[in-house]
């Protein structure tokens, strides 16, 4: 997207959650936000239309069991991650951590795939907190995923 486009799109009020948005189109946006910055411009925050996040929206239709199965999932994954260090090294690490564990915890449920919209609103937190790239879990990054699981278990519940 061009610097008009994104001003058009701003200007017109029809500014998504910016976590929405693709990569690209986040920097442009940010480039955006910071030359109106610079030349007095005031951007207010797009209200989403629900204050759930997604995964709470996600789970809203699932059953009491399954939302504290995917709870206590992310709460011991959170647990996990903050205390083995040694262990979750990378970003690329958790990730396979992640999707191992995944499938072994729900390999004998019809959870996986039963909600829709569930395994993109999680990816999508995860990617929020570390991002996509294969890092190393530094202390901020790795306080950012555990606070992000720990989210994604609050929100289940």
């Amino acid at each position: 997207m061009t610097f008009q486009q994104i001003a058009a799109v701003v200007a017109a009020g029809i500014v998504a959650m910016v976590y929405l948005w693709p990569l690209l189109q986040k920097q442009d946006m940010r480039a955006v936000v910071k030359h109106g910055a610079a030349i007095g411009v005031v951007f207010r925050p797009a209200a989403a239309p629900t204050q759930l996040p997604p995964v709470a929206v996600a789970m809203r239709p699932a059953s009491k069991s399954d939302r504290e199965m995917v709870y206590q999932f992310y709460r011991a994954l959170a647990d996990v991650v903050e205390r083995d260090d040694k262990y979750v090294t990378t970003v690329g690490k958790f990730r396979d951590i992640h999707s191992a564990s995944l499938d072994l915890a729900f390999e004998k449920t019809d959870l996986k795939g039963k909600y829709v919209g569930l395994d993109v609103a999680i990816n999508d937190t995860l990617v929020n907190a570390i991002g996509l790239e294969n890092v190393a879990l530094a202390p901020e990054k790795r306080s950012a995923l555990v606070k992000a699981l720990r989210g994604i278990a609050d929100a289940a519940r």
